[in-house]
Order: C-alpha cells, then sequence, then structure tokens
C-alpha cells in the first residue's frame, strides 16, 4: 500500500471514530483544543464547528507532523492540503493550511 492510501485510510478511519463518537478520539480533541492559533483564525477552531473531514485531516496531520520526523511537516501539510481539496468543502483547504502553519510555527519549531 502507499503511503497515500495508508494516509487516506487513517483519515477515513479518524474520521468514522469521529462520527460515531467513539470515545477513543477524546484524548485528541483535548490536544487539539490546547493548540494556539493566531486571533484571525480563533473563531473557526472550535471542533464543534469543524467537518467530520477537516478534523480527521487536521488531527492525521499534527500526528503525523509530531511522530514522522523522518518526513518534512512541509510535504505532510501540503499532502494533508491535497485531501482536503478532494474531500472537503471548497474553501477548506486554506483553513486547514492556515491552521497548520499556524500550529507549525508555535509549536514545531520550539
Amino acid at each position: 500500500m502507499s503511503y497515500d492510501k495508508t494516509r487516506l485510510n487513517l483519515m477515513n478511519s479518524i474520521y468514522q471514530l469521529d462520527l460515531n463518537k467513539y470515545s477513543s478520539v477524546n484524548d485528541l480533541d483535548g490536544f487539539f483544543e490546547t493548540i494556539e492559533i493566531s486571533d484571525e483564525n480563533k473563531i473557526k477552531a472550535k471542533l464543534e464547528r469543524l467537518s467530520y473531514i477537516d478534523r480527521s485531516l487536521l488531527r492525521l496531520a499534527i500526528f503525523e507532523i509530531i511522530i514522522e520526523q523522518d518526513i518534512a511537516y512541509q510535504i505532510i501539510i501540503n499532502d494533508i492540503v491535497e485531501i482536503a481539496k478532494n474531500f472537503s468543502d471548497d474553501n477548506s483547504y486554506k483553513f486547514i493550511n492556515a491552521i497548520l502553519g499556524d500550529y507549525v510555527r508555535n509549536y514545531y519549531n520550539e
């Protein structure tokens, strides 16, 4: 299985967990809620306002950025944005890119 198919399968799994309200994603919710983002994106960043797809993609991207040290975060973000272009709303990819950019600036480069 290619890495792209693996990423799509993981995104789908996270999406299904979130959609079905399984408790195994609660720790991810708490982690995501602690991410500091720019003032311009704060209103949009509440988890309950995001679509299930967008939440799944953000969780997957942040997980990969933290865990996959051998893959540049720029590649991960670009791949996630491309998935968002295909599976999410027309402008969601811009929002996802902005949130992940804020995350990388605030946490990843420390």
